[in-house]
C-alpha cells in the first residue's frame, strides 16, 4: 500500500486510514502514533524487546514550554489518589512532534520517534536522554530529513536505533544504527526497507520490519545480528510472509507478531514463535495484525487491530498461557499499540477510550479488571515503560487538564 504524506511526516501502513480520518478533521491531527512495544515491545522495560510504532500528523509548531528545565511536579490530572501525570523538563518538540520508542541506556530514559528537539531548547534529531532533569542530544541524533525511529534497544551495551533512514550525520546506515558514545555508525550493510522492531535472543540482535534484503543477501521480514553481519533465521525464505510490527521471548522461544498469514509453510495469522529451528503457530493466531507483545505472569500478552483470538472474543488484547488465548475481561474498545508492565501490573495503551472509568488511551490490568491512570491522556499512546519507578507514556500524549498539551512524552507520578 502507499505511504501518503501530510506536512514532513509520513503516515506509515497499517494506520494510514485512521490517520486520514485524523487528517480531515478540520486540518487537524487529531493523534500520534507509532511499539512497541513498545515497546518496547510490548514492554519498554523488557530487555528482550522494544516493539515497534506508527507516526501521525499534529498541527502544533512546537511544544509549551512548561518548566524552566526542572521536573514539574505540579498536579495534572484530576488527583487520582495514588498518583498524577507530569511532565518531564521542558519536554520534546518540534513541528509534529511524536514519541514512538523508549528504553533505558546508562542509566537514562531514551525517547525516539519524530522531533528536532529535546535537549531543554537544544537540537535533538528524533532521539535524546533524560538524565532525571534535562534533556541530551546524543550526538547528530538521526538527522536525515523525514527520519522516523520506531524501535530502540540496547545490545552488548550499545544503543541501537532502527526505523525508516538511510542515513544519519550523512553516513549510510540503511535503517539501523549503533551508538558508540559519541556518534552514529552503520550495522554491515542495514537492511533495505524500513525497521519495526527489535529484540535480544540467544545473544543476538534480532530486527523485525518491512525488509527483504540486507546488500544483497535475501532476507524475509526478520533478521539477527551476529555482531559482523545481518543474516537470515533459518532458510532465507523461510520467514513471515508479511511486516512485523513487534518481537519479545517467551518460554525461550522468539514470538514475531505483525500482519502476516504464513510463516514457513504454515498458516499462523498474525503471530508465530521460533523455536531455534522452524516456525511455528499460537494455534490458530488473530484475525487482525498485532502491534505489541509483551510478557506478564507467565504468559504471552498480544494487543493491536484483532477482535478475535482461536475464534474467540478478546477485543484487542489477548493472553497465550502456552495453549490456549484468553481474553482479559472485556477487553479494550479500540485498536492498542503498546503493552508494558509497571509495579506488577500489565499496562495497555493506545487509541481506546473508557469514559465511564476514565480509561482514556491507558489503562492497568490487575490480573482481575482493568482500572485507569488518574483521568488518562488526551491523546494515542504508542510506546510505555517502567522508568525510575516512574510510567513513561510517549506518542503524542496530553492531558485533559491541558498541561501537557502538544507534549508527546509525559510520566505516571505515583505519590509517596
Amino acid at each position: 500500500m502507499d505511504i501518503p504524506q501530510v506536512g514532513y511526516c509520513k503516515i506509515i501502513n497499517p494506520l494510514n486510514h485512521l490517520l486520514r480520518l485524523s487528517v480531515i478533521v478540520g486540518g487537524f491531527a487529531l493523534v500520534a502514533v507509532g511499539g512497541c512495544s513498545g515497546a518496547p515491545g510490548g514492554g519498554g522495560n523488557n530487555d528482550n524487546d522494544a516493539s515497534s510504532n506508527q507516526n501521525s500528523n499534529d498541527n502544533s509548531a512546537a511544544p509549551n514550554d512548561n518548566t524552566s528545565g526542572e521536573n514539574d511536579n505540579s498536579d495534572n490530572g484530576s488527583g487520582d489518589a495514588d498518583g498524577s501525570w507530569q511532565s518531564l523538563g521542558t519536554g520534546i518538540g518540534g513541528s509534529f512532534p511524536r514519541v514512538l520508542a523508549l528504553t533505558q541506556f546508562d542509566g537514562d530514559l531514551i525517547a525516539a520517534g519524530q522531533f528536532n528537539f529535546a535537549a531543554d531548547g537544544g537540537t535533538a534529531n528524533n532521539i535524546a536522554r533524560w538524565n532525571g532533569s534535562t534533556w541530551q542530544a546524543l550526538g547528530t541524533g538521526i538527522d536525515e530529513e523525514f527520519a522516523t525511529i520506531y524501535a530502540v534497544i540496547v545490545y552488548n551495551n550499545t544503543l541501537i536505533a532502527a526505523g525508516d533512514f538511510e542515513t544519519t550525520n550523512g553516513e549510510m546506515v540503511h535503517n539501523i544504527a549503533q551508538w558508540d558514545g559519541l556518534s552514529w555508525h552503520p550495522m554491515g550493510e542495514g537492511l533495505d526497507l524500513p525497521v519495526r522492531a527489535l529484540a535480544l535472543y540467544n545473544g543476538e540482535l534480532i530486527a523485525g520490519g518491512t525488509f527483504t534484503l540486507s546488500g544483497e543477501t535475501l532476507i524475509q521480514k526478520i533478521a539477527r545480528w551476529n555482531g559482523a553481519e545481518w543474516a537470515a533465521l533459518g532458510e532465507t525464505t523461510d520467514g513471515p510472509a508479511g511486516d512485523i510490527y513487534a518481537l519479545t521471548v517467551y518460554n525461550d522461544r522468539l514470538m514475531a507478531g505483525g500482519e502476516f498469514d504464513t510463516a514457513g509453510d504454515l498458516t499462523v495469522n498474525n503471530i508465530a514463535q521460533w523455536d531455534g529451528s522452524g516456525w511455528q503457530p499460537l494455534n490458530s493466531g488473530t484475525d487482525n495484525l498485532i502491534l505489541a507483545l509483551t510478557v506478564y505472569d507467565d504468559e504471552l500478552v498480544a494487543a493491536g487491530w484483532f477482535l478475535n483470538a482461536d475464534g474467540t472474543s478478546v477485543n484487542h488484547i489477548a493472553r497465550w498461557n502456552g495453549t490456549a488465548w484468553q481474553a482479559l475481561a472485556d477487553g479494550r474498545n479500540s485498536n492498542t499499540y503498546a503493552l508494558t508492565t509497571y509495579q506488577g501490573m500489565l499496562v495497555a495503551a493506545g487509541a481506546f477510550e473508557v469514559l465511564e472509568t476514565g480509561e482514556l488511551r491507558i489503562a492497568r490490568w490487575d490480573g482481575i479488571s482493568w482500572q485507569s491512570f488518574d483521568a488518562g491522556l488526551g491523546n494515542w499512546v504508542w510506546a510505555v515503560m517502567e522508568y525510575d519507578g516512574q510510567l513513561i507514556a510517549g506518542g503524542q500524549v496530553t492531558t485533559p487538564g491541558g498541561l501537557l498539551d502538544n507534549q508527546p512524552i509525559a510520566a505516571w507520578q505515583p505519590l509517596p
